[in-house]
């Protein structure tokens, strides 16, 4: 998993009572955009927070993966 700047995010995917593989989904697609960064991972309750930029393909993921799973 790749972690740059940890001070910088455009925005928080929130995934809320889903299974690691939702999670690993999520982490994968980001680690295979160049352009998406996480700056940072917060396990919250029910869930995790990860901290992204740019904010333009933290929408796009989102879509996906409302739209499969």
């Amino acid at each position: 998993m790749m972690i740059h700047n940890k001070d910088y995010f455009e925005g928080i995917l929130q995934l809320r009572n889903v299974g690691n593989e939702v999670v690993e989904f999520a982490v994968n697609e980001i680690n295979k955009n160049e352009s998406a960064n996480i700056a940072k991972i917060k396990k919250v309750k029910n869930g995790v927070d990860i901290y992204i930029s740019p904010q333009k393909f933290l929408r796009s993921l989102g879509n996906r993966l409302q739209s499969g799973f």
